[in-house]
């Protein structure tokens, strides 16, 4: 929200000029804020320099706020004194608001850039809006926002060459600048003016009261009211409802989703085989990165709830120091709406779950169940013995408790789609299968790369030269208890032991 600028007439402008040692008839480029490398300064400084601005007596480079105090403010100082322009190129420091306003007045066309910028609105661009002085910025980040008919727009990086040229044909179009100006305060007025901005505010308050006012226990109990009252107190319909309503009403209905992470497996085990290295990344990356939508929480399975998986988050240092410190709650209650990622399944635990699963569809949640391994979809029969059917019935019990699964390739993902569409209808309740690729951190597999010993290249020759005449198996997995895969009997028929 900007203060809109009265008209100011010429006498006014005038006199401000004249307050601030500036001429009449000159032609004043302006940069408001700090002035810093991010403000691309420097850029600016040299486009007028090379531009037709430099020749014109009557051209003025005005930096409006306070100076770096670092290496760029000193380079930048010495860079107008050197350019033998230090009478019309002037670096005001900081300026009170009064000052500012009538720096506004006295400006002909403003240049606002920025580099590497975090997503900020830019204060000084919307003032300048407001006070119809006409503006040149960088097409990035916010910047984008504004209508090319707004503001005059140059490359993301700014080109020294192009913006040069851009003030020179400004200096030339007189007319060209007062039209930018009074479209640009025109913006101003119709998206940045008070009274549209607080029009908005209200909108979005009253969308968020009636919002609370649906989803709250006694709207549900008068709109359900009506449907149940012709229903007897004993009726089924009539006790689920409540219960319903009731578990409704401590929800908090603004919150962001809770992603539960279940990594029971190898927080109780700590190995780290390939599958739980893979584990620790992806939950490494949900913790450290910024993602809207949901936060995520590892926990465990502990006496049949579930609990935080402090010290295996603190063995990858994914808490901070004051969280260690805090006491751990007995138990993670589930929460209306939690997703409970099965991310570190194991088939012999599946059946303990049961309650935590209860819990889940009672707060109206969902259940997720990652699949790593293809075999107990495509060939259970080549699993040793027992663990064919064992893991077969927890990939049952997996589709029909999980409302999606997530498969390590689109080939698995097919598959268990057809596996899923062959459950009984009534028992399956998955309606969702995608599946993501897994990879490795390639900077950290670099950094821990070391130069092969003499003595390992020389087995590693020996081994090559003894498997040259034996037919021999490349085993793309990794070698697990768990895995339990028989080779095709046949393979070992044709290989001398």
């Amino acid at each position: 929200m900007v203060n809109i600028s009265e008209p100011i007439d010429a006498a006014t402008r005038c006199a401000t000029r004249i307050a601030l040692g500036l001429g009449e008839k000159d032609f004043v480029v302006a940069t408001f804020g700090h002035v810093a490398w991010t403000k691309c300064g420097d850029r600016l400084l040299e486009a007028f320099l090379s531009s037709s601005l430099a020749g014109d007596d009557n051209a003025r480079l005005l930096f409006v706020g306070e100076l770096a105090q670092d290496a760029f403010g000193n380079a930048l100082r010495e860079r107008i004194q050197k350019s033998g322009l230090g009478e019309r190129i002037r670096i005001t420091g900081y300026v009170d608001e009064s000052t500012y306003a009538r720096y506004l007045i006295a400006t002909d066309v403003a240049v606002q850039l920025r580099a590497h910028p975090r997503g900020e609105t830019s204060k000084a661009v919307l003032d300048c809006l407001a006070a119809a002085v006409p503006i040149i910025v960088n097409d990035a980040a916010s910047f984008r926002d504004y209508p090319d008919d707004v503001v005059m727009k140059i490359a993301a990086d700014p080109d020294l060459g192009e913006l040069a040229q851009r003030l020179s044909s400004l200096l030339a179009q007189r007319r060209t600048v007062a039209q930018a100006g009074a479209a640009g305060q025109s913006y101003a007025i119709a998206e940045h003016a008070g009274e549209r901005i607080a029009a908005e505010y209200a909108l979005a308050i009253d969308e968020m009261l009636q919002r609370h006012a649906a989803a709250s226990l006694a709207v549900g109990i008068r709109d359900l009211g009506g449907l149940l009252a012709a229903r007897s107190p004993s009726d089924a319909v009539v006790a689920a409802s409540a219960r319903a309503l009731f578990a409704m009403q401590p929800a908090m209905l603004f919150r962001t989703q809770r992603l539960l992470i279940e990594v029971s497996n190898v927080a109780d085990k700590n190995r780290v085989t390939g599958l739980q290295r893979v584990v620790s990344a992806i939950v490494r990356e949900l913790y450290v990165s910024k993602r809207p939508g949901f936060s995520p929480l590892a926990v465990r399975l502990h006496e049949g709830h579930l609990v935080e998986a402090t010290e295996w988050l603190d063995s990858l240092g994914l808490r901070t120091d004051s969280e260690a410190s805090m006491p751990t709650p007995p138990a993670v209650d589930i929460e209306r709406a939690d997703c409970l990622l099965m991310l570190d399944a194991s088939s012999s635990r599946h059946e303990e779950f049961a309650d935590v699963f209860a819990a889940v569809r009672a707060a109206n949640g969902v259940i997720y169940t990652v699949i790593f391994d293809p075999a107990p979809v495509r060939t259970p029969a080549t699993l040793q013995h027992g663990m064919g059917q064992s893991a077969h019935h927890w990939l049952e019990r997996a589709v029909d408790e999980s409302d999606g699964l997530v498969c390590v390739s689109r080939a698995l993902a097919d598959d268990l789609l057809d596996f899923a569409r062959s459950r009984p209808s009534a028992k399956t309740r998955v309606t969702r299968v995608g599946y993501w690729h897994l990879g490795t951190d390639f900077i950290d597999a670099a950094a821990a790369r070391t130069a092969p010993s003499a003595t390992l290249e020389a087995a590693v020759a020996g081994t090559a030269a003894s498997l040259a005449a034996t037919p021999t198996l490349t085993w793309e997995q990794s070698v697990e208890a768990l895995q339990g895969v028989i080779l095709d009997e046949r393979w070992y028929r044709s290989v001398a032991s």
